[in-house]
């Protein structure tokens, strides 16, 4: 079904007319959308690579959090490359009119495969590595004085969880993509009218399609899929509000019992770092949260009526523009809020104007938790 055919079954007339301008505004903020994302995932891979040199740095990359922090940037880096690849490909067809373009090579077809893939595991490893670094920080606050809680709130401890994080969510992907297969199809001609291509010219075409072994099993497995990632893209936006609050709580309650046992450079940073941590953590929430609804929603309802799933998938198209944003602008949050970050990043450019504030670095550093 298309939206004329949909609009014809719509009654009565005036609703057919008040749907029709919503479905299609919704279609146009959904394309500017789609073109903004392209543009935003550009600068995003710059900055997180950006930002994992400066995260690498000696005196940055021995802490816990900080690992967590690489390992957002990496899945960052991953999730964003999706659209890069996509709106890379999408301008070096541009001037090609669409009946002349060639078809999908053996390589091209598994390699957009691969893309997505990466793209839907790291897309949650990021939302989880979120919710990790909360609850780090969260245990350092609580209970940090305790060995039992150090023993495990470590950098190797970081680094484990981040890859058991990807295994996961490899995992779970895994549930939707093995429906799929890389299937030949004749070789494509190139119509008559496309003279660019010399004469007698054939090449290859192959495209993922959905697996015929499985027949029946396929509807089967994608309804699972889909209510399996439902779930656990709301998980992660149901936990960050108690997270916030919970850091929040910890502060507040750390301010005023530490304040006369800290010298008060090693105060100040250790409220700047919880304060990036509670900055990524809402930035988390908003971002997320719509998109998460969205997926949840569109997970249990895949049989509803057509405008609305069209819709839903125009307003989801949406917010994930600002899951592009959030994923590009962590180094931001720590540039502004860590001390030992902006030291961090002018050394790499070879800046002393840090200099001055030098000697008082070590009391300054990020937490080593």
């Amino acid at each position: 079904m298309n939206l004329e055919e949909y609009f014809i079954e719509v009654k009565p007339q005036e609703f057919q007319q008040f749907l029709r301008n919503l479905l299609q505004n919704s279609q146009n903020w959904a394309v500017f959308c789609s073109n903004l994302q392209i543009f935003m995932s550009f600068f995003g891979v710059f900055f997180n690579i950006l930002h994992i040199f400066i995260l690498l740095n000696k005196s940055m990359r021995r802490q816990a959090t900080n690992v967590l922090i690489i390992g957002i940037a990496i899945s960052d880096i991953f999730y964003l490359f999706y659209y890069v690849e996509g709106g890379t490909r999408e301008f070096l067809e541009n001037g090609i009119p669409g009946k002349c373009r060639p078809k999908k090579t053996e390589f091209l077809a598994y390699y957009i495969w691969i893309v997505t893939i990466f793209k839907d595991v790291f897309r949650r490893v990021s939302a989880f590595s979120g919710v990790s670094l909360a609850l780090i920080r969260y245990l350092v606050m609580k209970y940090g004085a305790r060995t039992n809680i150090r023993v495990y709130v470590t950098t190797s401890t970081s680094w484990a969880l981040f890859f058991s994080t990807i295994l996961f969510s490899l995992v779970i992907s895994s549930i939707n993509h093995v429906r799929y297969i890389v299937m030949r199809y004749p070789d494509w001609v190139p119509p008559e009218s496309c003279k660019m291509y010399p004469p007698n010219t054939t090449l290859p075409w192959f495209e993922q399609v959905q697996n015929p072994d499985l027949g029946d099993f396929q509807r089967q497995i994608s309804t699972k899929f889909l209510y399996i990632d439902g779930v656990f893209k709301i998980i992660p936006p149901i936990l960050y509000p108690f997270l916030a609050f919970g850091l929040l709580w910890e502060l507040k309650k750390a301010r005023d019992s530490r304040k006369i046992l800290m010298r008060k450079g090693e105060e100040h940073e250790m409220v700047h770092v919880t304060k990036l941590v509670i900055f990524m953590t809402i930035g988390y929430f908003l971002a997320e949260t719509p998109v998460g609804i969205s997926y949840f929603y569109l997970a249990y309802n895949m049989g509803e009526d057509f405008g609305i799933i069209f819709l839903a998938n125009n307003i989801t198209v949406i917010f994930v523009t600002f899951l592009i944003i959030n994923s590009s602008i962590h180094c931001f949050f720590c540039f502004f809020l860590s001390s030992q970050y902006r030291l961090a990043f002018w050394s790499i450019f070879g800046c002393k104007c840090a200099s001055s504030g030098s000697s008082v670095s070590n009391s300054r550093n990020m937490s080593s938790m």
